[in-house]
């Protein structure tokens, strides 16, 4: 069962080189994924690629190749992103459970994908990433995590765009498909200091919106402090992120 349609992902642009860096300096979960996967030649598919911020704030300055695929009106913004880091993308452009490719590479990932998906078709999914990646190569799946006391901030700011999520999918437990399949398990773990977004919920009037989204910036602010003073709000209850890494077996 899908969660949103194609709209949802409509009108989503790509960012600028500045807006890139300072993405990349923000999520942990890149240094985790830039420390386990070999600074080679790889090629690399994004599930669900567009706009391409994230891959493309990943990609910057490492030898991988880029290719996506992505059914929305704007997917061609995932090439436009990687434009903007000297790369040039490989786009094929249709929805994933229909449009077929007829290769294999090295790392398939998806960045918020899965999590908009549930029974069947998110069983698919999950063995989508498997077929497409060739023996030896990585599986890379990161959500948001919508548990524990992000989930009550959802809830009270930004509960359309949470009735969007699967919040059951936000489990390690997710990834157990992987295991099955023989897999070496790299990293499967919540990720990231306490940070919270969204304001859905609050959109009725411009004050509304502005104010949410300004305590939004003053929370994740706050645990963005108490970090350099050693105190970490992270794990289950804290952390922003899910993230599996797995390498397919030779």
């Amino acid at each position: 069962m899908r969660l949103t349609d194609k709209s949802r992902w409509s009108q989503r642009h790509a960012v600028d080189e500045q807006a890139l860096r300072r993405i990349r300096a923000r999520e942990e979960w890149m240094d985790v994924i830039a420390g386990s996967i070999p600074q080679v030649p790889l090629d690399v598919l994004e599930l669900g690629c567009s706009p391409g911020t994230l891959s493309a704030a990943l990609m910057a300055g490492t030898p991988w190749n880029a290719f996506g695929i992505d059914y929305s009106d704007d997917a061609d913004e995932f090439v436009k992103a990687f434009e903007r880091i000297g790369k040039t993308a490989t786009l094929y452009k249709g929805d994933i459970f229909d449009t077929p490719i007829d290769r294999q590479f090295d790392v398939v990932c998806s960045f918020g994908l899965i999590e908009h998906f549930r029974g069947r078709e998110l069983d698919e999914l999950l063995e989508i990433h498997h077929n497409y990646v060739r023996p030896g190569g990585y599986v890379i799946i990161l959500l948001p995590n919508f548990t524990g006391y992000q989930y009550f901030w959802h809830y009270i700011f930004d509960r359309p765009d949470l009735d969007n999520h699967n919040v059951g999918v936000m489990n390690p437990g997710t990834f157990r498909l992987f295991e099955e399949l023989g897999y070496k398990t790299i990293f499967k773990d919540f990720n990231g200091v306490f940070r919270v977004w969204g304001n859905s919920g609050w959109l009725g009037t411009w004050f509304t919106g502005k104010a949410v989204a300004a305590l939004a910036h003053m929370v994740s602010g706050g645990a963005k402090l108490l970090s350099k003073v050693g105190l970490k709000l992270s794990g289950r209850s804290f952390a922003p992120y899910l993230l599996f890494i797995g390498q397919r077996p030779s």
